[in-house]
């Protein structure tokens, strides 16, 4: 069984989301994805990776309901 932490749960969502960034704009480009559905899979993305940094570092804890703000506000 493959063993992962969060820190590399963390990493992957990073690179997914510059790879989602790139392939987005080129869809914009192309007349084939809406900016604003293109604005709003990326702050998903970004509120994930954000998610994943209070986690590791202990701030939030388990299920619930958390208000995550975006990777700009966590340090």
């Amino acid at each position: 069984m493959l063993k992962l932490d969060i820190n590399d749960l963390r990493k992957c969502i990073g690179r997914e989301l510059g790879m989602r960034k790139a392939f987005y704009a080129k869809q914009v480009k192309r007349g084939r994805m809406a900016q604003q559905e293109a604005d709003h899979e990326i702050a998903c993305m970004e509120r994930i990776y954000a998610m994943l940094k209070l986690f590791e570092d202990g701030r939030i804890y388990g299920p619930g309901s958390y208000n995550i703000p975006p990777p700009s506000e966590v340090s």
